[in-house]
């Protein structure tokens, strides 16, 4: 199934350029990432090594392995749009019949990260940063979107915004996206919001609902939460009355926290205060839930980028995006199959990689 929509990206080479099919460069580098490769050139070494069963298996008539300097010329120079849309095509196929219930709200983090590797000094050159929106319910990547060098995620999450066709969304973002155009590009959409105020903000009085959590206890730590909403509310503390149109909540997220000190032994307690706005009705348990979830992108996305696909550590220069659109392929494709361990699992297919071929998603 992979297959076929990487077969979608378009070629951009000359005719006479084309002595390794592209669509096959990008499967390939697709496997060898799912089976612990993280360079070009481990990449190349993967084709090189396994060269005679994947030459007969999609029948191919390449005479030798493609060198690590033309895999990173396919990977770099197809059109990252196109590449982007055809990861969006095939993770839409990836979701469950139930990942977009028809009551309730369907909850999609958006967040930004850094491609720390990406970076070159000596070209003068920062480190790339992407856009992600997760469906928090399936733990999907729904797309990925790179950030323009002169810009910053807010036009970024505007324009998805106006993009996305998902019925009875809420979206949840940190405080950079707490701007009035954000808010009426959703309620144009009929998408919902909540977002984070900057911290040190007054917490308003006389809440319409509290919810307090179940005490969470392990690893060390103790926490308490308790979730208060106002309605119909609006403060010259935090915003101005132009606001009143489009906050229908007001939530105020109380954390108490013990942390064990490894070193001593002692328990540290920390207190502190979290506001959100939201132009959805919402009550204190959701409210609760909805920033909880939130932290599902950081947990299961950036996380397991950084640590089982190690993004981060290795040095990828020459259009890093591209390279990490396949990364988040393969970390699609091992959520759908509900892997527990991603970077022992990448381990066990980099052992036997023919077990890839029983997977319907890929071929």
């Amino acid at each position: 199934m992979l297959a076929t929509f990487l077969s979608d990206v378009k070629d951009f080479r000359r005719l006479q350029g084309q002595g390794y099919n592209l669509h096959h460069t990008l499967l390939f580098s697709f496997l060898a990432i799912c089976c612990n490769a993280n360079t070009y050139r481990q990449i190349r070494l993967f084709i090189h090594t396994h060269f005679d069963k994947l030459s007969s298996y999609f029948e191919l008539d390449w005479k030798t392995a493609p060198h690590h300097t033309t895999i990173r010329n396919h990977i770099k120079g197809v059109s990252s749009d196109e590449l982007e849309a055809s990861f969006r095509a095939y993770t839409q196929h990836l979701l469950p019949a139930d990942a977009f219930p028809g009551e309730g709200y369907n909850h999609l983090a958006a967040d930004g990260k850094t491609l720390c590797g990406s970076s070159d000094e000596a070209a003068g050159k920062r480190a790339i940063q992407s856009f992600s929106f997760f469906n928090v319910t399936c733990g999907l990547i729904l797309g990925q979107v790179e950030i323009a060098e002169k810009t910053n995620e807010i036009p970024v999450l505007q324009q998805l915004l106006k993009e996305l066709e998902i019925p009875n969304a809420i979206f949840t973002a940190d405080a950079l996206h707490m701007q009035k155009k954000t808010f009426e590009i959703a309620q144009d959409k009929e998408h919902g919001l909540l977002i984070q105020l900057k911290d040190n903000q007054k917490e308003p009085e006389q809440p319409t609902q509290t919810y307090t959590a179940p005490i969470e206890q392990g690893h060390g730590r103790i926490e308490n939460r308790k979730a208060s909403v106002y309605h119909h509310w609006i403060s010259e503390h935090i915003l101005d009355q132009q606001w009143a149109g489009y906050i229908k909540t007001v939530v105020c997220i109380e954390r108490k926290r013990q942390i064990r000190n490894t070193a001593t032994g002692e328990w540290e307690a920390s207190e502190e205060k979290s506001i959100y706005l939201s132009d959805k009705i919402l009550d204190a348990q959701y409210a609760n839930q909805l920033v909880r979830d939130h932290w599902g992108i950081e947990n299961k996305n950036h996380y397991v980028r950084d640590v089982s696909f190690v993004e981060d550590a290795h040095k990828i220069k020459r259009q890093p995006f591209n390279y990490s659109i396949l990364r988040s392929f393969a970390l699609n494709f091992f959520r759908h199959n509900k892997f527990q361990n991603f970077k022992e699992q990448r381990y066990a297919f980099s052992l036997d990689w023919t077990k890839l071929y029983s997977y319907p998603q890929i071929i």
